[in-house]
């Protein structure tokens, strides 16, 4: 531990200076309470922590933290759910902002429930004012995205229901109030179990901007399977097509731009 700070021992809150501090093989387990946040919290693990603080005032300014843990374990209290990773690595940057505050992360690399992601980059930004979280994700599997983030956003759960797969990358969302308010994103290999009364689909890739009364859809896809309730499944050698949708005063806008079907027994292309 290493310290540059000028204090008060009659009043902490004029503490000011920085604080460097490095560990090597840190158990999580016995600093459990240390660890924890209004939400997760860090219950389980082994590994090494670097962390950089500036205070001002007797208040966390700007923090800077490298992470390496394995068999990582985090408790979701929200929907009292526990996370496992078995491997944890990331760089990180946290600094207040005028009302709020941001974080950065990258060189991030995860594996999570024995499944190893992309290298990753997150930025997440709070508004305390309006309670808003601007999220930016570089690459995002869909699975755990619906688990961690479903029992939140209301919005999000019958889409959860139809079990959904794939990759999202440049993913972009804001929640105000734990309300979805706009969500832009590319997805690869999209898909959803087939249901009673709607088809599932495979490999789907495209681009989304969603809004809760306005969006855009752009779909270029190869190999897609079409997966009807007991009937065979469908392969379209290639799927093109881009639709737009808006909600108003006396009822739902939905537009075509363009939409060509390719299928080795059929073809069509049509315009809107």
């Amino acid at each position: 531990v290493l310290a540059n700070m000028v204090l008060d021992a009659d009043n902490l809150k004029t503490s000011n200076g920085e604080i460097y501090l490095a560990v090597d093989n840190l158990a999580l387990k016995p600093w459990q309470s240390f660890f924890s946040g209004p939400r997760f919290s860090a219950s389980d693990g082994k590994g090494n922590l670097k962390l950089w603080m500036g205070l001002k005032s007797g208040q966390i300014q700007t923090a800077q933290s490298k992470l390496n843990f394995n068999q990582l374990t985090m408790h979701d209290r929200s929907i009292n759910q526990t996370l496992y990773f078995d491997q944890f690595k990331a760089n990180t940057a946290w600094h207040t902002i005028k009302n709020g505050w941001e974080l950065t992360a990258d060189q991030i690399n995860i594996e999570f429930e024995k499944k190893l992601w992309p290298e990753n980059k997150v930025v997440v930004r709070y508004q305390k004012d309006t309670n808003t979280f601007y999220v930016y994700v570089q690459h995002m599997l869909i699975e755990p995205l619906m688990s961690m983030t479903a029992g939140q956003i209301p919005s999000l759960s019958s889409v959860a229901s139809r079990l959904p797969h794939g990759y999202l990358t440049d993913m972009q969302f804001q929640l105000t109030n734990n309300t979805l308010s706009y969500l832009l994103t590319r997805f690869t290999q999209l898909g959803w179990k087939t249901q009673s009364s709607t088809p599932g689909v495979d490999n789907l890739s495209g681009v989304l901007n969603w809004q809760p009364s306005e969006g855009h859809l752009a779909i270029d896809s190869n190999n897609t399977t079409i997966q009807l309730p007991t009937k065979k499944p469908i392969v379209l050698k290639g799927l093109n097509a881009a639709f737009e949708w808006k909600e108003l005063s006396h009822g739902l806008r939905v537009s075509m731009d363009h939409l060509v079907v390719n299928h080795p027994d059929l073809l069509i292309s049509a315009t809107g």
